[in-house]
């Protein structure tokens, strides 16, 4: 017999609003292209995001503070800014960087989409690692 405890059916189930959650992803990312695309004439492409960053960031931290999030320690939290500022200031900025200077939304949203797939494939199933050492 086991001695981890029965859960209840129901006790910790997620929201039923989290359902949606991959779609609600899906639309939101797609849209950044489009967005990108519409921006171009009338903003800079780092003015833009950082705009966007920021109502994004108080719309996040209102959405914690009401759903009563638990925040990251220091470190944490150092380590997801290092990693967001590189991923969405590098990715993002270089994306509606290229849109602006004049490349389609849809080839730069085609190129960022095979992304995962061009990793894997570099990558290599067990192959040798660029940070193995001779």
């Amino acid at each position: 017999m086991s001695s981890t405890p029965r859960r209840e059916i129901g006790h910790d189930a997620p929201p039923a609003w989290l359902g949606f959650a991959p779609v609600i992803f899906v639309l939101l990312w797609s849209t950044g292209f489009i967005g990108a695309r519409l921006t171009g004439p009338y903003a800079e492409p780092l003015s833009f995001l950082t705009i966007r960053f920021a109502i994004v960031a108080v719309l996040l931290g209102a959405a914690g503070l009401i759903m009563r999030a638990r925040w990251p320690d220091r470190r944490l939290a150092l380590h997801c800014m290092i990693t967001g500022a590189l991923m969405h200031g590098g990715y993002l900025g270089l994306v509606f960087w290229s849109i602006w200077k004049g490349r389609p939304a849809g080839v730069s949203a085609l190129i960022v989409g095979l992304q995962p797939l061009a990793t894997s494939l570099l990558a290599g199933a067990g192959g040798p690692s660029c940070f193995e050492t001779a």
